[in-house]
């Protein structure tokens, strides 16, 4: 049965990636995100690499942090519990709004995505990311959230946006390392995703994406060390390779200037 659950998954995947324009591939992921199994809003515990990173990357609280795509409060109910001031954003309503209560009075939740949040940092628009803009002492994009993100120039955006809001801070960006599921195209999912790119075609979306898709999260994107090393260069900063394991690597951006 789960053989052919996978299999279904990947047949499905391999069609929509190539049928859906981007737009609707991130509305997706974020519409089965927020209805996904109810058990999975109540995780609580911190991983094990997430209790030593916390203490020895982030300044002391009462620092004020920002976690973006921040899920059901995981993380921010940990760092709130600390005495931090804590900020969150999610594009899951549902979620958002268990984040919210699990902070209480500790920071401001907002709904929004990782798209609105950037333009609203870099560009200046005001939209449901708004709140959460200002500065901070540190940003954390929520556990595997980059991956989410499947358009390399807004992953090096999400980046920039968290430089401008926290210049002296580190970013903790965790991430799908690579090529996941080596395992090559079936015949079956070779012609969904010959049939979904005739789709696209037709409805203007562009290059089919290269992605894993799952039925409670939607489309991932897999990513390279030597991106993740480019958007570093790019806001001057250094990367550190805090490793959770061999596919999902924590990468920490390190500011090189100091503190003003």
């Amino acid at each position: 049965m789960r053989r052919t659950a996978d299999r279904v998954r990947r047949i499905a995947g391999a069609f929509l990636s190539g049928a859906l324009v981007p737009a609707e591939r991130a509305q997706l992921s974020y519409r089965l995100y927020d209805i996904s199994d109810a058990g999975k809003l109540e995780q609580l515990d911190l991983f094990g690499w997430e209790r030593s990173w916390f203490p020895s990357r982030l300044p002391n609280a009462p620092a004020r942090i920002l976690v973006a795509a921040a899920g059901s409060g995981r993380e921010a109910q940990h760092l709130a519990g600390l005495g931090y001031r804590v900020d969150a954003f999610e594009p899951s309503a549902r979620r958002g709004a268990l984040c919210k209560r699990r902070i209480d009075t500790a920071g401001t939740v907002s709904i929004a995505s990782y798209k609105d949040w950037f333009r609203a940092v870099l560009m200046a628009e005001h939209n449901s990311a708004h709140p959460v803009s200002g500065s901070y002492d540190a940003v954390l994009l929520g556990w595997g959230s980059l991956s989410h993100v499947l358009d390399a120039d807004a992953r090096g955006d999400v980046i920039r946006a968290a430089d401008r809001v926290s210049p002296n801070g580190p970013i903790l960006a965790s991430f799908w390392l690579g090529t996941r599921g080596s395992r090559g195209a079936s015949r079956v999912e070779r012609w969904a995703g010959s049939v979904g790119s005739s789709v696209g075609r037709l409805r203007g979306a562009g290059p089919p994406l290269d992605a894993e898709f799952t039925p409670w999260g939607g489309f991932t994107v897999a990513i390279e060390r030597d991106e993740i090393e480019a958007h570093a260069r790019r806001v001057g900063r250094r990367v550190a390779w805090d490793h959770g394991d061999a596919d999902t690597p924590h990468a920490t951006f390190l500011p090189t200037r100091e503190p003003q």
